[in-house]
């Protein structure tokens, strides 16, 4: 079993520690999985299996794992406001800026 295989076991157990330095880790060891077939102190995390089915849910449908919809619906009314209002102002801008333009060219 290679350490690819014992890191799915371990992403599920109960027992996992993360390391920033080693990774994956057992909490009884301390160390990287060595198990070959099935791990004897294995406990399944029924949270961790929860939460995998609501990402899977969630993102069965995208291409990428990422959704813009949810981000989009919870904008309050009062962030949609600021967005137009600050886009009309750069809008308004530009136009006085390019009719200054023309009037600055238009004198020579």
């Amino acid at each position: 079993m290679n350490r690819e295989e014992q890191v799915k076991w371990c992403q599920m157990c109960q027992r996992r520690k993360m390391d920033m330095s080693l990774g994956l880790l057992c909490s009884l060891t301390g160390v990287k999985a060595d198990f070959e077939g099935e791990c004897a102190d294995y406990i399944l995390d029924e949270k961790e299996v929860e939460f995998k089915v609501e990402q899977y849910k969630r993102h069965k449908n995208d291409d990428v794992g990422f959704s813009w919809k949810p981000v989009f619906l919870s904008l309050t009314a009062g962030y949609v406001v600021a967005i137009l209002v600050v886009a009309v102002v750069v809008t308004a801008m530009l136009i006085w800026g390019f009719f200054c333009l023309l009037l600055y060219f238009d004198g020579f």
